[in-house]
């Protein structure tokens, strides 16, 4: 970069500096001048979560934290019902309420500041027992179909196939566990 871009440059960041009120440090004679001007005072430091304000009620949020495990365990509860026990609604709470000072730190602002993890979470816990359901009713349907065609082929005096595979008894339908 040649001298005079670099003048432009330390002009540019003295016409931002100006802008939010603070003037660019001076650079030493010589050097050239400083490309990034340094963060303006008022913006606001990064700290720890002492620094920030608790909530009106502590409970509330470490409640909308521990639904967030409340419905992954109702939802793993689908699959092994011996994990409902897990996902106890106290448990949940507890592990909420462990959540809330680290997502302070990092300002995560609850769940409920994010609408589109209650979508997730919400279009999970339909979507799971629906494909479970149908693709139960399809491995029905089809057993039904080959067993019709078994029939069909044994009434036309057709000796069946001996390559087909053996019928598959019909299974009954996933029904998922309760959502209490």
């Amino acid at each position: 970069m040649d001298a005079s871009k670099l003048a432009a440059a330390g002009r540019e960041a003295a016409a931002i500096d100006a802008e939010i009120g603070r003037p660019a440090p001076a650079p030493a004679k010589g050097a050239p001048a400083p490309l990034v001007a340094s963060a303006p005072a008022e913006l606001p430091q990064q700290g720890g979560a002492e620094e920030l304000p608790m909530p009106a009620d502590p409970e509330a949020e470490a409640r909308e934290w521990g639904m967030i495990a409340y419905s992954v365990g109702q939802a793993a509860a689908m699959f092994a019902p011996a994990l409902r026990q897990v996902y106890s609604e106290e448990a949940c709470a507890a592990w909420g309420a462990t959540v809330v000072p680290v997502a302070r730190k990092y300002g995560f602002g609850g769940p409920g500041k994010i609408p589109e993890l209650g979508l997730a979470l919400s279009t999970i816990s339909l979507a799971v027992p629906t494909v479970f359901a149908l693709r139960a009713r399809l491995a029905e349907l089809d057993a039904q179909a080959r067993a019709e065609e078994r029939r069909q082929g044994s009434r036309e005096g057709q000796a069946p196939d001996a390559t087909a595979p053996a019928p598959e008894q019909p299974r009954a339908p996933f029904t998922p566990a309760p959502l209490s």
